[in-house]
C-alpha cells in the first residue's frame, strides 16, 4: 500500500491537549511515527497512524536513521512467521525537557519493546533523540525501572529479565552497533 501522507491534529483530543500540524513547522523536528504507518493493513488504518496523537517530535537523523531500520527489523521478523508484539514510545528524561512552542514535549530517547511470542523473548531497543545512531538494548525489567512502564505486564519473570536481540535493525547505512545495558 502506498504511503498517504495526511497529518491531522486528533480531534478526540481537547484543543489545548493536543498537537497541531503548526507546532511542528520550522521546528526542525519531524512528526516521528510510533505506529509505522508500513504496518497498517489497510487505509483507514494508515491514515489513523498520520494522527499527531502518533507521532512525537523526531530529530530527523533518528527517525529516518535507526528507528526506521528498528520498525523494519520489527516488520521482518513478523513477515518471517514470527508472533511479534511492539509496544514504542517516548522517553523524558532530565531535569529540563524541552517542548515545540510550549505545548508538544520533545523525547529525550524513544523506545521499541519488543517481544517474539514464538521464542519466548524479549528486548527493548532504546535510542537517543539526536544524530548519532546507536542503540541500547534493555530488558523489559530495564525499561521498568528506568520509566515507571510496563510494557508486557503478563510476561513471566524470566523473559523479562533477559536482553534479548529479538529483531535486527535492518541494515541501509552504516550502524554503530546495538549495546547492551548492563
Amino acid at each position: 500500500m502506498k504511503r498517504q501522507d495526511a497529518f491531522h491534529p486528533d480531534e478526540n483530543l481537547a484543543p489545548d491537549e493536543r498537537a497541531e500540524l503548526a507546532d511542528y513547522v520550522r521546528s526542525g523536528y519531524d512528526r516521528g511515527h510510533m505506529v509505522p504507518s508500513a504496518d497498517a493493513p489497510d487505509p483507514s488504518s494508515q491514515a489513523d497512524t498520520f494522527s499527531l496523537a502518533n507521532m512525537v517530535p523526531q530529530i530527523h537523523a533518528n527517525n529516518a536513521g535507526i528507528w526506521e531500520r528498528l520498525e523494519n527489523g520489527a516488520r521482518n521478523a513478523a513477515m518471517s512467521g514470527h508472533e511479534i508484539y511492539v509496544v514504542s514510545g517516548p522517553l523524558f528524561e532530565g531535569a529540563s525537557i524541552e517542548q515545540l512552542q510550549h505545548r508538544v514535549m520533545i523525547p529525550t530517547s524513544v523506545f521499541k519493546a519488543v517481544y517474539d511470542a514464538t521464542s519466548h523473548q524479549a528486548g527493548v531497543f532504546v535510542t537517543t533523540n539526536n544524530d548519532d545512531q546507536n542503540v541500547q538494548l534493555l530488558s523489559v525489567n530495564d525499561l521498568s525501572a528506568r520509566s515507571g512502564i510496563d510494557v508486557f505486564p503478563p510476561l513471566p519473570t524470566t523473559e523479562k529479565t533477559q536482553a534479548s536481540p529479538v529483531i535486527s535493525p535492518e541494515q541501509r547505512t552504516q550502524c554503530k552497533g546495538i549495546k547492551k545495558h548492563d
